[in-house]
């Protein structure tokens, strides 16, 4: 029996707000559609846009199966998160701390952290595709605004390349980049310098899905939660809400007394 194109239409209608829940059902969840080019892109001549699914940013290292996926940190969402940082971390400004993004993808949170007085930045990725563009992205961005400030980008795993850039303040920014084993471990190798830091260590995390894990680590001071917005302009990047929650900590050195 042939349906009529109304039928059809009308068949259509019904079955397509089932979609979405039939394909999560079947292990197929519905892709967001996420802007393919980013305005951030389009206006500094860079590539940090899109969304990576984990299974697509294996380097061959152990803790590859504990990354979460690469997106690019919404502009205004990482400049309200920095405003909190500095709104409830005054002892110190800016220009005296290290800005370190663990698991920087391609780099946006980088070239945005350039923006502000930081000391220096640097961003560490574990993925070598990724990590080449972010080190593509510095140096265009840094030939087209000429940037004064030092930024690299390391390849390799955070947890092991982390404990030789903490010289002074520094303020470590996390955006859900890995599961809680991999936070664990990189948690544990700050520690394990405590008696050597110079300045305090701030921690950043947005979007702090596994933030369980600092409850194992009591010197790490909780100082705020709180959500961040975003501007009406970044809504549009197809998978930001307005909201994201946001957490920061702060590890202070730890001297050793003389007996």
């Amino acid at each position: 029996m042939k349906i009529s194109d109304a039928a059809a239409r009308t068949t259509r209608k019904i079955l397509e707000p089932l979609k979405a829940p039939l394909r999560k059902l079947l292990g197929r969840p519905q892709p967001p559609k996420v802007k393919p080019k980013h305005d951030f892109d389009v206006k500094y001549g860079v590539d940090t846009s899109g969304l990576i699914d984990a299974r697509d940013l294996h380097s061959g290292h152990q803790n590859d199966q504990f990354i979460t996926a690469y997106f690019g940190v919404p502009p205004s969402r990482l400049a309200n998160a920095f405003e909190l940082w500095q709104r409830t971390t005054t002892e110190k400004p800016a220009s005296q701390y290290r800005f370190i993004d663990v698991g920087c993808g391609k780099g946006r949170a980088v070239l945005l952290a350039s923006q502000f007085e930081f000391r220096d930045v640097f961003g560490i990725e574990l993925q070598p595709k990724l990590a080449e563009i972010a080190s593509e992205n510095v140096r265009g961005y840094r030939e087209q605004n000429s940037v004064p400030m030092d930024i690299s980008i390391l390849c390799g795993d955070g947890p092991s390349l982390l404990p030789e850039l903490l010289a002074g303040p520094v303020l470590i920014y996390l955006y859900n980049p890995f599961q809680a084993p991999v936070l664990r471990t990189l948690l544990e190798s700050i520690i394990n310098q405590s008696e050597k830091l110079s300045g305090p260590i701030d921690v950043l995390y947005l979007y702090p899905e596994y933030e369980k894990v600092f409850s194992e680590f009591p010197l790490f001071q909780k100082i705020c939660h709180e959500e961040i917005g975003i501007s009406e302009e970044d809504q549009d990047d197809g998978l930001s809400g307005p909201l994201d929650p946001c957490s920061l900590y702060r590890l202070e050195p730890q001297r050793q007394t003389s007996p």
